[in-house]
């Protein structure tokens, strides 16, 4: 599976996943071959790409669980976005509390890992992606932690508001994401505590939970610098540590213009680096509720070679059972023998290993006579084989 940006689809690849409209309703199956009018399409959407399967890959396999959280995620961004621009315009949001609810319930209280979807975002709708998808991430964090119900759901809430600021940023600040200068900085930070006022936190016309109340203004206050580190040195909420988690978590591994995504092993590596911003129970949680290298995950190996996870190890997700591509061999990457000299290095970015060679570096390659020769005898034979129809 790889990533292909809009203006670089061609008729003929084939969808990686299924697309959904703002209902939920199926669009674009899975495996569906790309079409001029597909292509036109999709871009109407305003992506700016979508997942193709390689040429020679077949369909991965989807769980019914992984077809119903795409399709949640489609269905409940739009009804964020509906939430944002009522409190924009000073209307009571309305549909807040059966969202939070509903993230509760699907995420909140989980006995299983799930595989945690990103899901594709456009110039226009990253902030209500980014929102949702840090919501239920920190729905997911919470389900593994003891605390009151009630804390859970306010710490949901402040999840799905907490970008609300961004979105009264002027469109060339919005467009640089986390790459803001200095001179910018200021009205990013005056946006994100403008954003926090338009909940009218003291007098709660919303009647919003007093911990989602206190959690967004401890972000709203602290962490206004996107460039940098949450400050360690603030007394932070847990409810706001989780926050902050998820954010960092959906921002490393999210597809976004000029930026390769890391992979979750990759962004789990970058968060345990700063426990100070990114408590280790915290990120632990989450790694108990996502699969980070599931079985049948095909990965790089420290000393060079591929592999792929034949199980998972639930104690500790960075030491699976894998079988090298080289040898054949299994190998638990738990066992004293192997785990300080054969490691993970990171998940394959992709399963074509065929050399790819530019345009350039072709146009430098001469085939000598008896080469053409040989390949004018072979297009030949082809093409009599093709009109006699054995091919």
């Amino acid at each position: 599976m790889q990533f292909v940006k809009i203006d670089d689809l061609k008729p003929g690849m084939r969808l990686a996943r299924p697309i959904y409209n703002k209902m939920g309703v199926k669009l674009y199956e899975r495996d569906t071959a790309l079409t001029p009018q597909t292509i036109a399409s999709v871009d109407n959407f305003d992506l700016i790409g979508i997942y193709i399967l390689e040429p020679a890959e077949p369909v991965p396999p989807m769980t019914e669980e992984e077809l119903a959280f795409e399709q949640f995620q489609t269905v409940t961004v739009f009804q964020l976005r509906e939430i944002m621009t009522q409190l924009r315009s000073g209307q009571t949001p309305k549909a807040l509390p059966s969202l939070t609810a509903a993230i509760f319930s699907r995420f909140g209280s989980l006995d299983h890992r799930i595989h945690f979807l990103q899901n594709i975002r456009s110039t226009g709708d990253f902030i209500y992606k980014h929102s949702l998808n840090t919501s239920i991430l920190s729905a997911l964090i919470v389900s593994s932690l003891s605390l009151p119900a009630a804390d859970k759901k306010a710490i949901i809430t402040a999840a799905l508001l907490q970008d609300l600021g961004r979105l009264l940023l002027p469109p060339e600040i919005l467009e640089k994401g986390d790459h803001v200068d200095k001179t910018q900085l200021v009205t990013y930070q005056k946006a994100l505590l403008d954003g926090f006022a338009l909940l009218e936190p003291d007098y709660n016309t919303y009647m919003l939970p007093d911990l989602s109340i206190s959690i967004l203004r401890q972000l709203a206050g602290h962490n206004n610098d996107p460039t940098t580190l949450p400050d360690s040195g603030v007394d932070w909420l847990p409810g706001s540590q989780i926050i902050l988690t998820a954010k960092a978590y959906d921002s490393l591994t999210a597809m976004r213009l000029g930026e390769e995504p890391l992979s979750g092993l990759s962004a789990v590596r970058r968060l345990v680096k700063y426990p100070a911003q990114y408590p280790r129970e915290i990120v632990v949680a989450l790694t108990q509720q996502i699969h980070i290298l599931p079985t049948a995950c095909c990965v790089d190996l420290s000393d060079g070679d591929k592999g792929l996870v034949l199980a998972e190890n639930t104690d500790n997700f960075m030491m699976p059972v894998v079988i090298k591509f080289s040898d054949n061999l299994i190998y638990d990457l738990a066992s004293p023998k192997w785990h300080k000299k054969l490691y993970v290095t990171d998940i394959m970015k992709t399963m074509d290993n065929r050399i790819q060679i530019d345009e350039s570096t072709l146009q430098q390659f001469f085939v000598d006579p008896h080469t053409k020769e040989e390949a004018e005898k072979f297009r030949k034979m082809r093409a009599k084989m093709k009109k006699a129809g054995r091919l």
